[in-house]
């Protein structure tokens, strides 16, 4: 303002401090305007008041936690804030509920703050189960994981046909089946008995 009265002086003029205003344009302790504007014709003796800038205007943030998102933008646009939102899944907030915001506190005025709107509990992802009959355990084990799903029981089936020893005879969900990922699949594997001989009976003449 020192500077501002010597240029005035210079002129002839005199300077006047008037009002002091919040700016977020103008750093605290310049002069954001004064009156009458520069480039008028005025007489000399003349005084310029000018209005002094304090700065950024500093004002809290309200918490609008758990609020709804409609709510909590009208509610941090009449704090003097500017609203950005995000959504992601929650199991603890309800869907179109504020999470979370950012930052906390206090800034400037005008300034954004970020809010964390819930989409709800994240639906359940679905897998198909794959078929298995005719894999062997390992097989099985690894189709199953490729797709989200686990190996769940495993039980043996007797079968005469040493080909089909340690194969997958059937399952449970059968394949095609949708199932939430993570779900588990039993399978029933071959297991291979020899078969007995069979008797005979000699007859006498």
């Amino acid at each position: 303002v020192t500077e501002a009265d010597k240029l005035l002086q210079a002129q002839g003029l005199t300077g006047k401090t008037g009002d002091s205003v919040y700016s977020s344009t103008v750093d605290a302790g310049k002069i954001v305007s004064q009156d009458p504007t520069a480039g008028q014709k005025v007489a000399p003796g003349t005084t310029i008041t000018y209005t002094i800038s304090l700065g950024t205007e500093i004002v809290s943030i309200p918490d609008v936690t758990g609020e709804g998102e409609s709510a909590a933008t009208k509610t941090l646009e009449s704090a003097g804030f500017q609203v950005s939102s995000s959504s992601e899944y929650s199991t603890s907030v309800d869907s179109g509920k504020v999470i979370s915001y950012s930052p906390s506190g206090s800034a400037a005025k005008g300034s954004t703050v970020s809010i964390v709107v819930s989409k709800g509990a994240e639906p359940a992802q679905k897998a198909t189960v794959p078929n298995l009959n005719g894999m062997s355990q390992n097989e099985a084990n690894s189709a199953l994981k490729s797709v989200g799903l686990s190996l769940g029981d495993v039980s043996t089936k007797s079968t005469t046909d040493q080909s089909l020893d340690g194969t997958v005879a059937s399952q449970s969900p059968g394949s095609g089946n949708s199932v939430e990922t993570g779900s588990s699949v039993d399978i029933v594997l071959y297991s291979y008995s020899a078969p007995s001989p069979s008797s005979s009976t000699a007859t006498e003449p």
